[in-house]
């Protein structure tokens, strides 16, 4: 899932133009140089109640993702809920902030890419 999807986005640098991440393992060999290789916008999302990857994991990556140049900060996006253990559904909730994000993914990521170039 998500580890998977941080190297693949690592390979490709700058030609990735969006990338989502529903609560990844961080167990991913030389993860901080993976992350700072993602050039496109980040939206994390994570659940407090994630009992197969603990939310306090989303600091690393979001420290790593908000250290990326150019304009890491404003290309990170962070999605938490309180519950919805280690599923992508509960974020896809009706009228929830997440929803939006993830309908309007492609628009937002270009949105982002142009403000932030």
């Amino acid at each position: 899932g998500g580890a998977r999807a941080v190297d693949l986005a690592a390979a490709e640098g700058s030609g990735v133009l969006g990338l989502v991440l529903a609560c990844p393992s961080f167990k991913v060999p030389g993860l901080d140089k993976k992350l700072l290789a993602i050039a496109g916008p980040v939206l994390l999302m994570w659940a407090k109640d994630d009992d197969i990857v603990p939310f306090q994991y989303n600091k690393v990556f979001l420290a790593h993702l908000k250290r990326r140049t150019p304009a890491g900060a404003q290309r990170t996006l962070f999605e938490e809920r309180e519950s919805g253990g280690h599923c992508v559904a509960p974020f896809l909730d009706k009228g929830s902030s997440s929803q939006q994000k993830l309908l309007t993914w492609a628009d937002l990521s270009q949105f982002l890419m142009k403000q932030t170039d």
